[in-house]
């Protein structure tokens, strides 16, 4: 090592400032800054709505409803499987259903 300096004053220099470079890495080299502040503006969010809004409700909407899922007995809440016009589970006719008048509960 001594035989490289002594040729060439500049070796050791630069030895030198690569020493304080590993001493400035292992010095800050676990320091981490964390930047918060507490101005958010919050975002209104529509992920808990499911159905429409009770206001977007139509007689339409709940018509569909009734075509689509048996709406009581021991099958509530299935789907109707039409064959027909005529659910096989349920033995209700597809245009009676829809002929119904279904009103919402206020």
């Amino acid at each position: 090592n001594d035989y490289f300096i002594t040729k060439n004053k500049n070796i050791d220099f630069y030895l030198n400032k690569l020493k304080k470079i590993g001493e400035f890495e292992n010095k800050y080299s676990d320091t981490r800054f964390s930047i918060t502040h507490n101005k958010y503006t919050k975002i209104p969010t529509f992920s808990d709505i499911i159905l429409p809004l009770e206001n977007d409700i139509t007689n339409i909407i709940i018509t569909e409803l009734f075509e689509n899922y048996i709406s009581d007995g021991i099958f509530s809440g299935e789907k109707h499987i039409y064959d027909n016009n005529v659910c096989i589970i349920t033995g209700e006719n597809l245009l009676e259903i829809r002929n119904k008048n279904y009103f919402r509960n206020t």
